[in-house]
């Protein structure tokens, strides 16, 4: 009984090293995700994008098609822009740049700039459709760059760096969208998110405004009760890797 107790007591203690360290591994991850802003790379952030993306893909899917169903009047710059490239990637890498961004600037008492967030998922998905020009156009040479990035492990700003003095040397455009079509697509982008998740609004700022001026005291009750899905999600991650380590299941 006394050898059986040890080893039972021997084995509480494995389980409980092991669990500990699960855990400090988890955030220590996350932690080096936050500082080199890819929290989307994360188990947590993966989880999320495979959560969200379909919706959001289904969202654009039904916007172009409404735009482009024959009907007079003016296209939506924003459906115009999405011709030029697929939308799994369009959904993905604008899914990704609102993990990446928001839950890293929403901080007590401050929202995420919508302008900024625009501009910055936009980004990414015409360096992607620039970096894919590049590859389609000039293969031997794309192909050559590419894996000398990868065997120096080049971070991405520093890839784009890269192909754009090339692009510069070859006399070839690298800025096909300019700051105006970026943010008129982010915004579009950003609001079909929204609407298709539910993990983020976006609030008229002349409501703000009005609110914050008649009733001050309910604008910031307002403000405090407002939480971010992307924040329930990620509390949700952490009960499940806690409820892993214990071995409990529900």
């Amino acid at each position: 009984m006394i050898e059986a107790a040890k080893i039972l007591e021997e084995q509480k203690q494995l389980e409980r090293f092991m669990r500990e360290e699960t855990i400090s591994r988890h955030n220590r991850l996350h932690d080096k995700a936050q500082k080199r802003g890819d929290y989307s790379d994360t188990h947590t952030g993966r989880a999320i994008i495979n959560h969200v993306i379909q919706p959001f893909e289904d969202a654009i899917q039904a916007f172009v098609d409404a735009a482009n169903d024959g009907k007079p009047g003016r296209r939506h710059r924003a459906a115009v822009l999405l011709k030029d490239v697929d939308i799994p990637t369009v959904a993905y890498l604008f899914t990704k740049a609102v993990l990446n961004y928001v839950p890293l600037t929403n901080k007590e008492g401050k929202t995420t700039a919508l302008s900024a967030l625009a501009i910055k998922g936009c980004t990414m998905i015409h360096d992607e459709m620039r970096i894919r020009y590049f590859e389609e156009n000039h293969r031997a040479l794309a192909r050559k760059m590419l894996k000398d990035f990868d065997r120096r492990d080049l971070p991405r700003r520093r890839r784009k760096e890269m192909i754009q003095r090339k692009f510069g040397q070859m006399r070839m455009e690298w800025q096909v969208w300019d700051k105006k079509d970026c943010l008129q697509l982010g915004v579009k982008l950003t609001e079909m998110f929204g609407l298709s998740t539910g993990m983020t609004t976006m609030p008229l700022v002349s409501e703000a405004k009005r609110m914050m001026k008649e009733d001050p005291e309910g604008f910031r009750e307002k403000k405090r009760t407002l939480q971010s899905r992307v924040g329930r999600y990620m509390r949700q991650a952490e009960k499940h890797l806690d409820n892993v380590c214990k071995g409990q299941f529900p």
